[in-house]
């Protein structure tokens, strides 16, 4: 986790879906980012989100090259 005074990253969770839902439905939020996206479509982004932190960790585990990731 990294925190400063305006800004929180955290390591994403499976809980963490219904305020990214509410980020990817919001009409405002999403003005200049490609409009509002279907729940299938948030879906499958956080499950890549989910697959590419699992295998930044099992990078991590198994010593092996460093994993790059780009959201």
């Amino acid at each position: 986790m990294f925190e400063t005074e305006k800004c929180l990253i955290k390591v994403l969770k499976i809980s963490d879906y219904v305020d990214i839902r509410n980020l990817y439905t919001n009409d405002e939020v999403r003005k200049f980012l490609g409009g509002v996206q279907s729940d299938n479509t948030i879906k499958k982004y956080l499950q890549i989100c989910l697959d590419q932190i699992m295998a930044v960790i099992i990078g991590l585990l198994e010593k092996s090259s460093p994993i790059i990731l780009w959201g």
